[in-house]
């Protein structure tokens, strides 16, 4: 799923047609926000039917100033409309790809500080109100970090901390983005520039475990002084690079690893490299045979107490008592394996013993992902790439361009002050070679206690 977001200053304008057709065409999002279309009533009815969407709701602008405008189509999202107010438009979202239905707040925050605590208020009070997947986005006119402002007067720490608050009451996360850090700008000079980053999308929880490869892209300014973005739940991807081996911990839980370690390092006489490919080839085989997916064990452990449960409400037996009391045993060491294994993904080291954080631990390994994704570059000529096979493309002529040279290199025409050690192919065998005890004994011997 795609949508738009978009501070379209106004959506009178017939130039504004034109750029949103364009971004329209080019994306083809299944939701749009409009925001600060400026335009109401009737008129704004008129104007955001003409749009190519199936359905429109509006919240109508204070005199010239503010107005949302959602957009969707019915063929491809269920939407339906919860609230409304001058600052927001709160609706349930069903996709038909994911049977999860979930909460979506589209957001024009006031440019007046008090009418922005009111919708932060409003907010807070809604996340008391529900447990659902949540994701909000939209203009929030307002600043966290003195990093979301360039130009300009400072921060005003009271105003980012009252945001701040809000943020946390509903316990969002914020999903980053690729492009341009900021979303608005003033259009001066540059003396008297201002840049800043007021529109963001944010999510919880729930929410990012629904679609954990969201990207959000800040697009190109051209119109409005807010650049439009785009949030694409599933991005499609045509690389699938490799995946690099990685030992797991919870290998150490089944007693069989340490043949399959031993079997990979029995012969003294292979090279280093040797051993260690052949040991990755013998894990990965063992893990697929003999230790298995933690998940589907889990998955089909759960099944078992539920059927064995169900017997024991019609026909109890000592049996089906030492069986459930064995599953439940094999479910929760499953549980503590899996703990273990998105405790070392998110890399964090400490862990009480007991605690089943793994939701925690799973939300960790999503975010530092995300964080650790590049989604976009600036080539040498300072335009924006986004797709990846181009990225690839720009990283390998960058890095072969800097890692080689056109200069032909001049001799020395002077003797070097020691002789440089030759070595070629032929002595490749014996540097790979394990040391034998007789060359540790040599070499521990040369220290001096």
């Amino acid at each position: 799923m795609k949508v738009l977001l978009w501070n379209c200053r106004g959506a009178a304008s017939p130039h504004f047609r034109r750029h949103f057709f364009t971004l329209v065409n080019e994306y083809h999002p299944h939701l749009v926000i409009l925001t600060e279309t400026r335009v109401g009533g009737t008129r704004g009815k008129t104007l955001s039917e003409n749009l190519g969407f199936s359905n429109v709701h509006i919240s109508d602008p204070i005199g010239f100033a503010g107005g949302i405008w959602l957009l969707w189509n019915d063929l491809e999202i269920a939407c339906e409309v919860l609230l409304t107010t001058e600052q927001e438009i709160h609706a349930w979202i069903k996709v038909p790809s994911n049977p999860s239905p979930w909460l979506l707040s589209a957001i024009y925050a006031s440019p007046h500080y008090n009418h922005r605590c009111i919708l932060w208020d409003n907010l807070m009070l809604l996340s008391a109100t529900h447990s659902s997947p949540w994701l909000m986005l939209g203009d929030f006119n307002e600043i966290l970090t003195s990093a979301d402002k360039f130009g300009g007067r400072a921060l005003q720490p009271h105003r980012a901390r009252r945001f701040q608050e809000c943020i946390d009451e509903c316990g969002m996360i914020d999903l980053g983005f690729a492009g341009p850090r900021f979303t608005w700008t003033n259009l001066r000079s540059t003396g008297a520039l201002i840049r800043e980053r007021l529109d963001r999308c944010w999510c919880n929880n729930s929410w990012q475990l629904l679609y954990p490869e969201t990207k959000v892209l800040h697009l190109p300014r051209v119109h409005s002084d807010h650049c439009p973005i785009l949030l694409d739940t599933d991005p499609s991807s045509t690389l699938r690079p490799t995946r690099p081996f990685r030992f797991e911990t919870i290998w150490f839980s089944d007693p069989s690893i340490f043949s399959v370690i031993k079997n990979s390092w029995h012969d003294n006489t292979l090279p280093f490299s040797t051993c260690v490919n052949l040991f990755v080839a013998n894990v990965k085989l063992w893990n697929k045979l003999s230790f298995g997916n933690i998940f589907h064990r889990k998955k089909h452990i759960s099944s078992r107490i539920l059927g064995v449960q169900k017997s024991l409400e019609t026909h109890p037996s000592p049996f089906l008592f030492n069986l459930e009391k064995t599953l439940v045993k094999d479910f929760n060491d499953i549980l503590k394996l899996e703990e273990e294994f998105w405790a070392l993904k998110s890399r964090i080291n400490f862990v009480l013993d007991g605690d089943k954080n793994t939701k925690f631990f799973h939300q960790s390994t999503l975010t530092r992902r995300r964080r650790n994704k590049i989604l976009a570059i600036r080539d040498s000529n300072n335009n924006w790439i986004f797709d990846e096979p181009s990225i690839k493309t720009s990283f390998i002529s960058h890095y072969s361009s800097l890692f080689s040279t056109d200069t032909t290199s001049t001799t020395l025409t002077f003797p070097p002050p020691f002789p440089f050690p030759q070595i070629d192919d032929s002595h490749h065998p014996s540097l790979c070679l394990t040391p034998t005890a007789l060359e540790i004994k040599a070499v521990l011997g040369s220290f001096k206690p």
